[in-house]
C-alpha cells in the first residue's frame, strides 16, 4: 500500500505481517498490532482519465479503417470513435486507518490488500 497522508508523512509503504501487524515505512516508522487500531474504513474514489497513447494507436488504425471504406468522412468517424474508445474511469480505493495513540494514514491499496487489513481490523 502507498500513504498519500496522515501522520507518518506524505509517502511511503504499509505492509501487512502475518500475524495482522501493520508495518509503516515512511518518514516515521511504526509497527502497530491489531488491537492497536481504532478504525479502519475504505472508500471507492472513481477518476476519469483519457489514454492518450491508445487514442494514437486507436486512431491511426480506425481512421485508416475509415479512409479506405468511407473516405474523408469514414477517417473522421474513425478519429471520433477513438476519442470515445480512449476516456476512461479508473477506480482508486483509499484506505484510513486510525490508531489508538492518535496516529492515523491514508493509502492507495488494492481490493486484496484492504481486506487483509479489515479482517484485523475491531
Amino acid at each position: 500500500m502507498l500513504i498519500i497522508g496522515g501522520s507518518f508523512g506524505a509517502t511511503g509503504t504499509i505492509t501487512v505481517g502475518r500475524s495482522g501487524n501493520l508495518i509503516i515505512r515512511a518518514a516515521r516508522k511504526a509497527e502497530y498490532k491489531p488491537q492497536d487500531m481504532q478504525s479502519a474504513a475504505f472508500s471507492a474514489e472513481h477518476r476519469k482519465e483519457f489514454a492518450i497513447g491508445y487514442f494514437i494507436l486507436m486512431g491511426i488504425i480506425l481512421a485508416f479503417t475509415g479512409l479506405l471504406f468511407a473516405g474523408i468522412i469514414g477517417a473522421t468517424i474513425g478519429l471520433v470513435i477513438a476519442a470515445v474508445m480512449a476516456g476512461r474511469t479508473k477506480q482508486v480505493l483509499n484506505l484510513d486507518v486510525r490508531f489508538n495513540d492518535g496516529k492515523k494514514f491514508v493509502a492507495i491499496a488494492d481490493q486484496k490488500e484492504i481486506d487483509r487489513v479489515l479482517k484485523y481490523a475491531p
